[in-house]
């Protein structure tokens, strides 16, 4: 299963490694920009998804954490491996439905569906760049 995490994230990372190439003029410029993104998918979108939730009418809580969680491809790896390894104690009693969507396979299939639109965005958002640029 770890394998299969890992997997996902090289392929996720490999799209927007793409952008970025595509983005940058230099090595540096890759370089820094890429520091970037990926400190701000591990440290800061966390920070960020706390913030709007708690700014979020309750009956809106559930559903808006879990679009946000699938914007990130780290936070999606993470919440799909605590599921599959059966430890959504750590997710609290308020969120024990994804446990349930966990059961029904409906987690699994949102983040699946969450990458592929992140590859097939990414690749059509290189390819303009590349063409406008050259």
């Amino acid at each position: 299963m770890f394998l299969l995490l890992n997997i996902f994230l090289v392929i996720t990372f490999s799209a927007l490694s793409l952008i970025v190439g595509s983005v940058s003029s230099t090595r540096m410029q890759g370089l820094s920009l890429s520091l970037f993104i990926w400190s701000f998918f591990v440290f800061v979108y966390e920070f960020i998804i706390f913030s709007v939730v708690n700014v979020i009418p309750y009956s809106q809580k559930l559903n808006s954490m879990l679009l946000l969680v699938l914007l990130n491809p780290i936070e999606s790896i993470r919440v799909w491996s605590i599921e599959r390894l059966n430890a959504n104690y750590i997710f609290g009693p308020e969120f024990l439905i994804l446990k349930e969507w966990g059961d029904s396979g409906m987690l699994t299939g949102f983040i699946l569906l969450s990458f592929l639109i992140m590859i097939f965005i990414a690749i059509l958002v290189s390819n303009k760049v590349m063409k406008i640029r050259g």
